[in-house]
């Protein structure tokens, strides 16, 4: 049995400003709860682009921490359950899905990388996300979930 939720909708990100040679990581949804999910697939999607040669856009999902006695912090692990990327090579429209095993904490975090290679221009993109979760015997809703979209 399966849940897709839709984490966000088209949104726009936009890493013009960075030094070429660099990379920088914006959270774009923060405790989602993964429930009793074992499998979680990563949906991503490219709805348009602007990138210079060589550079890319990471989708990842990755375990968060959150610590409901110290919510004003955020504690994510490195480590990605599931990853896309996208890059110049990529024609929007275009979609792309990671798997991933869930295991150890049941919250989740999605984070957007955006990396400026030494000679690459502007990056810039238009991305959704949805994440379905796999779970064995009774499906139970995540209770962070309101029609859908994850808060």
């Amino acid at each position: 049995m399966s849940r897709m939720y839709r984490i966000f909708p088209r949104r726009k990100y936009e890493f013009g400003n960075l030094t070429a040679g660099t990379s920088m990581t914006i959270t774009g949804a923060d405790r989602i709860d993964l429930g009793f999910a074992v499998e979680v697939e990563l949906i991503a999607r490219l709805h348009s682009s602007s990138f210079g040669v060589n550079n890319t856009i990471a989708v990842n999902l990755v375990y968060d921490f959150y610590d409901s006695n110290d919510p004003g912090n955020i504690y994510v692990v490195s480590t990605n359950i599931a990853s896309v990327s996208f890059s110049s090579n990529d024609t929007a429209p275009t979609g792309k899905v990671a798997v991933g095993t869930a295991f150890g904490p049941k919250f989740a975090a999605i984070q957007i990388v955006g990396t400026r290679s030494a000679g690459g221009g502007a990056v810039s993109a238009d991305i959704s996300v949805d994440v379905n979760m796999k779970v064995n015997g009774i499906y139970r809703p995540a209770p962070h979930s309101f029609m859908g979209y994850m808060y």
